[in-house]
């Protein structure tokens, strides 16, 4: 499904920030991973950006100290399920649970639970409106995604990103591949470019459902 018809299919699905928010919104799903999340939370405090992180409840298990740490620094911490399958065919009961499972991972390690739900592959089916909706969850896809895990070089990465790259843009980055390295020594010239248009680094929008009870 094209991300431009998801505003008007699923009105409650966020794919970009508001106009003339004046930033943009950096995102990194599939982590925490004991390997990569420290330098990436390295780079992101030398660089002082703040970004938001879709975690993936499975890899809490082994890693989920460095949820805590990431707060700590600012980030925030938000839901990609509990294991990093396709929900296209999945029922809204196996939905619910994986979101579920995952809030209780992020909750016993960080403290606090989740607004955010962003599938993995970016995949969903007609049962997971119904499904955020009884979680007080809201969806959230991107509007920018550089394709990190195919480049082959850092000026690749960046070129891909950087020229489609818009304000308002919610940017997607992977935690945990193999080109993270890739990924992390890009930052600085993300960096750069933002300072350069005067754009911030901001956190998603506080989600207008009902709290949780």
């Amino acid at each position: 499904m094209a991300l431009s018809s998801v505003g008007w299919l699923f009105p409650g699905w966020l794919s970009r920030l508001p106009s003339g928010c004046g930033g943009i919104a950096l995102t990194f799903d599939d982590g925490p991973d004991p390997r990569t999340t420290p330098l990436l939370l390295s780079a992101l405090d030398r660089l002082a950006i703040s970004c938001t992180h879709f975690v993936t409840g499975s890899k809490c298990l082994r890693a989920g100290s460095l949820l805590a740490e990431a707060r700590s620094l600012g980030h925030a911490i938000e839901n990609h399920g509990y294991e990093h399958s396709s929900l296209l065919f999945a029922t809204r009961s196996a939905q619910k649970d994986s979101i579920r499972r995952t809030d209780d991972e992020v909750r016993r390690h960080a403290g606090g639970g989740c607004r955010w739900f962003r599938p993995p592959f970016g995949g969903f089916n007609p049962w997971t409106a119904g499904a955020l909706r009884e979680l007080s969850y809201r969806g959230v896809l991107w509007s920018a995604m550089p394709r990190d895990w195919s480049a082959h070089s850092e000026e690749e990465l960046w070129q891909r990103l950087v020229r489609r790259l818009r304000e308002g843009d919610i940017v997607v980055l992977h935690d945990g591949q193999e080109t993270t390295p890739l990924v992390i020594r890009m930052l600085p010239r993300l960096a750069d470019e933002a300072a350069l248009r005067e754009w911030k680094f901001l956190p998603l929008p506080a989600p207008t459902h009902n709290r949780r009870v």
